[in-house]
């Protein structure tokens, strides 16, 4: 029901599920919360999950807009075991912008990075 509320101009059922949510559950469960749950339901159709990840994780991760972005962050997340704040910290850094376009292309199709690739200005040790 809630991947549907909402669709149309002045419905304003999300903030009516907010209100009987939090009444029901005895917990608070705001407008943002339900949209943040409405994405990762989306997100959780079109690729399988992470069991490494909390809902912290995703919370971080969803409003990216930007799919190869957002994967790259989560597979960061699941390959070098990530916190939140990691998380964040890298976001906040714009690590994935940083990266040179024929990296970004390489990550898009699923190619091997060198270590060159994957590190700014790495110093090579012969």
């Amino acid at each position: 029901m809630l991947y549907d509320a909402g669709k149309h101009y002045g419905e304003d059922i999300l903030k009516q599920y907010s209100k009987k949510l939090s009444n029901e559950l005895n917990k608070k469960y705001s407008i943002t919360t339900l949209k943040y749950m409405r994405q990762f339901y989306k997100f959780a159709k079109s690729q399988p999950l992470a069991d490494q990840l909390t809902w912290s994780h995703y919370q971080e991760l969803l409003p990216i807009k930007n799919e190869n972005e957002r994967n790259y962050y989560l597979n960061k997340c699941i390959n070098n075991n990530l916190s939140r704040n990691d998380l964040r910290k890298i976001k906040k850094e714009k690590e994935y912008e940083r990266l040179p376009e024929s990296t970004k292309e390489k990550l898009k199709n699923n190619e091997e990075l060198s270590l060159i690739e994957t590190v700014k200005n790495p110093i090579l040790i012969e």
